[in-house]
């Protein structure tokens, strides 16, 4: 019984089969509209798809039956890498002095500040869009006069670096 059952309900789970560049609706297949576009009104039996234009900071990258354009995505901190178009969504990056903490393919969803390298310590690797900087502390006999240095100076002699340590411009270790 059961089997006869199965047998009798096949042909109902069957889903209707578009072809490329056709989407489904109401057990109807219309054809698509193009990216950067969308579904106003569906096909009918007598009438082909109706599309519009994607407006005021939507966009749809690909051909669609969607009724609605996506929203255009807003960057934090207000840093587009690309801007929105009708047909691909806005690139988010970051600011100069910032580094991307949260990375997405190439979009960028978290900007947070770049580490300062305080004077007393050096930029050990230099960070990039994606890696923060990372600091060092000087070696002993040495001295960094800004931040974020990469160079180091030798510190001869004691009065040197007594001087260059009260001056509150440099430290030396």
């Amino acid at each position: 019984m059961f089997v006869v059952f199965l047998t009798t309900q096949l042909p109902h789970l069957e889903a209707l089969q578009c072809e490329p560049g056709e989407y489904e609706i109401n057990g109807e297949c219309c054809p698509m509209c193009g990216a950067g576009s969308k579904v106003v009104k569906h096909c009918k039996p007598s009438s082909s798809t109706t599309c519009m234009p994607c407006v005021d900071d939507t966009y749809t990258e690909h051909p669609n039956g969607l009724t609605e354009c996506m929203r255009c995505k807003v960057c934090d901190a207000g840093k587009e890498a690309e801007k929105c178009t009708y047909t691909k969504n806005t690139v988010c990056g970051c600011a100069p002095g910032d580094f991307c903490r949260h990375p997405t393919g190439g979009d960028c969803e978290m900007c947070s500040p770049c580490t300062v390298c305080l004077p007393g310590s050096k930029v050990k690797i230099l960070g990039t869009e994606f890696i923060d900087n990372v600091c060092e502390l000087c070696p002993d006999g040495t001295f960094s006069v800004t931040l974020t240095t990469r160079g180091l100076f030798p510190c001869t002699d004691f009065t040197c670096c007594v001087l260059f340590f009260h001056s509150s411009l440099f430290f030396c270790t």
